[in-house]
């Protein structure tokens, strides 16, 4: 019964990242002359999906020192990640409006990789 319900919310959890990145995508391609508003959007997402991603996961991201935290001041907020959900909690963390950077290899995954070319993040 366990592995059903892990298979489950492994086909729930694709099916909502596919559909939310066809309809990021459409949306980005209609802001492309606007960088920031990109940016925000995406942002915005990765917000709900890393959040939802955490859920369906059963995990919990105890943040401490988020007072310090103040989106009026230049930062940089540095992340080593070991996989492609980390890059979803990672900007979850962040700041709205928060640019990010990754390699060039990022582009290649499916959906992924599709959506950080069009948002207007760096690479």
């Amino acid at each position: 019964m366990k592995r059903i319900k892990s298979w489950f919310k492994l086909f729930v959890g694709m099916t909502a990242l596919a559909i939310t990145a066809l309809v990021i995508c459409t949306l980005l391609i209609l802001l492309l002359p606007f960088r920031g508003a990109r940016i925000r959007l995406c942002n915005h997402t990765s917000h709900v999906v890393g959040r939802f991603l955490l859920w369906m996961g059963g995990c919990k991201t105890p943040l401490t020192g988020r007072e310090l935290l103040d989106p009026k001041r230049p930062a940089i907020y540095a992340s080593n990640h070991a996989s492609a959900v980390d890059i979803f909690v990672s900007i979850s963390l962040a700041p709205t409006g928060t640019a990010g950077v990754a390699k060039k290899e990022l582009l290649r995954i499916p959906f992924l990789g599709w959506i950080y070319f069009l948002s207007g993040h760096l690479w």
